[in-house]
């Protein structure tokens, strides 16, 4: 299989289990470096979209060092919504381990959110179903996201342009069925963001 290509670039890999509250590093060459946390592992989570996943933070926090400054770290303060992704972004080395942080209550977002496109509806982190939020362009994915998933999107809040894809992307992509728009991070939402990073 063809290695896809990405805006992250490969630091150190780890096979060490994540669990809540270890904070990782990110490099985008273009950007500088950003910073994530676990703050929900296979163990605690009241729900997940399936065994063997992590909720994880990426925060709007762009360094030149690799070290963070978990300070810094605000649930109202994301460079994207909530994912759950597995274990793989960091045994490629995409995430870097940089120590662990409690997590407490207020480090999370207040009335969490995802759309699950199984249920097609709104859902909360439990999984039961929630009206409709007003401000949807915060909600997730009630999904496992891939590290490429990540990439792109990680990649449409900082305003650069996506890693090209591979062409057994581009083919897989091409037997897909498209999404309808709501599956997507809100346009306004990504506006705002890119904002706060050049602030």
């Amino acid at each position: 299989m063809t290695e896809q290509e990405t805006n992250l670039a490969k630091l150190r890999g780890s096979r060490k289990v994540p669990s809540t509250g270890d904070v990782f590093t990110l490099l985008m060459p273009q950007v500088g470096y950003l910073f994530g946390r676990v703050m929900g592992d296979e163990h605690d989570l009241a729900a997940a979209p399936m065994p063997n996943c992590y909720l994880i933070y990426i925060y709007n926090v762009v360094s030149d060092e690799p070290t963070p400054d978990v300070s810094q770290f605000s649930p109202q303060g994301l460079a994207m919504p909530p994912v759950f992704i597995n274990r793989m972004p960091w045994t490629k080395g995409y995430f870097q381990a940089a120590g662990t942080s409690e997590v407490s209550s207020d480090d999370y977002v207040v009335d969490p959110c995802y759309w699950d496109a199984p249920k097609r509806s709104y859902v909360d982190d439990r999984r039961d179903k929630i009206p409709v939020p007003a401000d949807v362009e915060r909600c997730g994915s009630w999904g496992l996201v891939s590290y490429r998933w990540l990439d792109d999107h990680l990649s449409d809040a900082l305003g650069l342009q996506r890693a090209p894809l591979t062409a057994e992307d581009a083919s897989e992509l091409a037997n897909l069925t498209p999404l309808r728009p709501e599956y997507w991070i809100a346009p306004r939402w990504l506006t705002t963001q890119r904002r706060k990073l050049k602030e």
